[in-house]
């Protein structure tokens, strides 16, 4: 069910607009437990506060199918990494937990340009795949693991 406008209209007071388009939350802010990075926080009412990147995207995009998560793409729009406090639905894409942990990854080793015993660390392409990796069916358990061998780097999916 959408929002009463007037949570909406609320919701966007809390937003500025940066230069990749990304539109920053400057309200409320949550780490969790377990996450490096901050992410906004919206108190929707009843006491019940929740992701504000997820509420942008469910009531602007729609509700994805349950425990699916909400990725942010801010890179995508030419900022120079993904923006955990970015509450743009254009940014926000509704993505399966094994495809989230992927993309995670993924640029998690872009960003830190990772290396593990000297060797580079990065996601090896899957068939077809690219960003999306397009052979990873949602909701399909895929086991991901880098194995150095011999000196050699090697992806076994």
């Amino acid at each position: 069910m959408k929002p009463e406008p007037e949570i909406i209209s609320r919701f966007l007071t809390y937003v500025r607009v940066n230069e990749w388009g990304c539109w920053e939350w400057i309200g409320g802010k949550s780490r969790g437990q377990g996450n490096k990075h901050w992410y906004g926080s919206f108190a929707v009412g009843d006491g019940v506060v929740v992701r504000a990147h997820v509420f942008s995207h469910d009531t602007f995009k729609g509700k994805p199918p349950k425990d699916w998560h909400r990725d942010h793409q801010c890179r995508d729009f030419g900022a120079p990494r993904d923006n955990s406090l970015c509450v743009n639905p254009r940014h926000i894409v509704a993505v399966s937990p094994v495809r989230n942990n992927l993309r995670r990854w993924k640029r998690d080793a872009a960003d830190a340009d990772l290396f593990l015993n000297g060797y580079h660390l990065s996601l090896c392409g899957w068939p077809g795949g690219g960003d999306h990796f397009g052979s990873a069916r949602d909701g399909e358990y895929v086991e991901w693991r880098v194995q150095i061998l011999a000196g050699d780097l090697k992806c076994l999916i």
